[in-house]
């Protein structure tokens, strides 16, 4: 066995780091630390170890189904902090909290009954592997007869069903209000907070304090937590003997199936590559709420965190789509040679996001949005951030470009129609031909309607002042052209499979 492959990590650094970003609290569905990157490093960490045993393969398919969530959690955060509150004139005042217990509700229903049962099929995992290597430094008991990995599936339940359960208590104070509140009732029942009658307490009037508490509680118990996981995986990834046994495992028993390794690769990066595509359609949908109150020469602190409040919604997207295509491409490996410029020019969104940011705040420490048609000085401001902003979308319709050029490239090296029999070779060709040609066709409409979306999303950029309902343009085409790329990406993977499954999964051992 080789040395590089006996020191493997086996996705311990991931999974250590995952458990960073899902230690940290999510209250009123503010996530400081985004749970999808959590459930990203999750399940890249589980990749290896899911072939080796069925508790990490049902803990990563768990993972799988989180993504999903996590990818929804960013516009569900912008409809109740952006959207809505911009629409309060036209709504019932208790219209956005209510949508905000729900998608509290539901987020919580997500991590128990998916985020729950992955973090204990996880430590299960552990704990199975640690038993068939012999490993009994990690499998001695020491309090009350429990292994580390059972202690640490205990917690890791605890901790993740009070972190699913408490944040949806500081919610539950509108259903007291709405119906002794909002109903016109004067006279509050003698359980209400502040006594009966007339005196009653409106519950959530004081929701932010309750949350704040809940918070402070949860960060506790995930600091304790965190140093706790931290300490196993550590133990977990430092054992010589678990690590020499999972090597060989793998070595003989995975290694040999080729076909099945590469389908994995390409599985992985297709996944990555159409949740990059879909915050590609996000950098549009944030509308601006500049505000100022009134004050000059912020230091930079202030400037910061107040560009940081005004721009996360629109820096974000940018992004998670800058990092997410380019780990897509790097996961394909020798799958897709000559990507190195590629991966290099991926930053250039980054930093156009960030000089965006910085110009942002600058311009909202002095001005509102609505200042730039009045004052002059506003509008030179208020010009060098539409600059930046254009800058940004070319980037990014430049990083959805060449990746497509870089898929033309894949699919033809990585799919074909093969026949057998009498005149197979032409017939084989005569069909190939007509399957790459059908996939272009979809791969140019990608990129057509990519090209769309960004010119309605540089309009939006420039005409917001006098045109804000641009944005719904910009929303409408990227959505189409997300879904034409969606279908070619599931047209390729089909044809990815039915290549690598004629090849055979045992094709070293031939």
């Amino acid at each position: 066995m080789k040395k590089s492959e006996k020191g493997r990590a086996w996705g311990i650094p991931c999974l250590m780091l995952a458990c960073v970003f899902l230690a940290d609290p999510t209250v009123a569905l503010r996530d400081r630390l985004p749970d999808l990157i959590g459930y990203l490093l999750l399940f890249f960490g589980l990749s290896r170890l899911a072939d080796l045993n069925d508790h990490f393969a049902e803990s990563r398919k768990r993972i799988g189904r989180l993504i999903p969530i996590g990818v929804l959690q960013i516009p569900a955060e912008l409809l109740l902090y952006r959207w809505l509150p911009a629409m309060e004139g036209s709504m019932n005042a208790y219209e956005s909290p209510t949508w905000l217990l729900l998608c509290t509700f539901l987020l919580g229903l997500a991590k128990l009954f998916l985020l729950l049962p992955a973090m204990r099929d996880l430590w299960r995992g552990f704990n199975a592997c640690a038993e068939t290597a012999g490993c009994d430094a990690l499998l001695s008991p020491s309090r009350r007869e429990r292994t580390l990995f059972e202690r640490m599936q205990r917690l890791s339940g605890v901790f993740l069903a009070l972190g699913a359960s408490l944040p949806l208590l500081p919610e539950l104070t509108l259903l007291v209000t709405f119906d002794y509140y909002s109903a016109g009732k004067t006279d509050y029942p003698d359980w209400y907070l502040g006594g009966g009658g007339g005196q009653g307490m409106d519950l959530y009037a004081h929701v932010e304090l309750f949350r704040l508490l809940v918070g402070l509680l949860l960060l506790l118990f995930g600091v304790i937590w965190l140093a706790l996981a931290l300490r196993a995986l550590l133990r977990t990834g430092r054992d010589e003997g678990l690590r020499t046994h999972l090597s060989a495992r793998y070595a003989d028993e995975i290694l040999p199936q080729t076909g099945m390794l590469k389908l994995r690769a390409f599985r992985s990066s297709f996944r990555l590559l159409k949740l990059g595509a879909v915050f590609s359609i996000l950098f549009p949908l944030y509308f601006r709420s500049a505000f100022s109150d009134g004050k000059e020469g912020l230091g930079l602190v202030e400037v910061i965190s107040r560009g940081l409040e005004s721009h996360s919604y629109e820096l974000l997207p940018s992004l998670f789509c800058a990092i997410l295509i380019p780990l897509g491409v790097l996961s394909l490996g020798r799958l897709l040679p000559n990507k190195r410029g590629f991966l290099a020019f991926s930053l250039l969104p980054i930093c156009h996001s960030a000089a965006q940011l910085w110009v942002n705040a600058a311009y909202m420490s002095r001005f509102t949005l609505k200042d730039a048609l009045y004052l002059p000085e506003a509008y030179d401001a208020f010009f060098l951030l539409r600059i930046l902003r254009l800058a940004e979308i070319a980037s990014i319709l430049a990083l959805l470009l060449w990746l497509l050029l870089l898929l033309r490239r894949l699919l033809f090296a990585h799919t074909a129609v093969v026949y057998e029999g009498q005149d197979a070779r032409a017939l084989s060709d005569r069909a190939t031909a007509a399957l790459h040609g059908r996939l272009q066709k979809k791969l140019v409409a990608s990129a057509i309607l990519f090209a769309l979306a960004a010119l309605a999303a540089a309009a939006f950029g420039w005409l917001q002042l006098e045109y804000s309902d641009l944005w719904m343009l910009a929303a409408l085409v990227g959505a189409v052209a997300v879904g034409v790329f969606f279908s070619f990406m599931q047209d390729l993977q089909e044809e990815v499979t039915a290549t690598y499954a004629r090849e055979g999964v045992y094709k070293a051992e031939r």
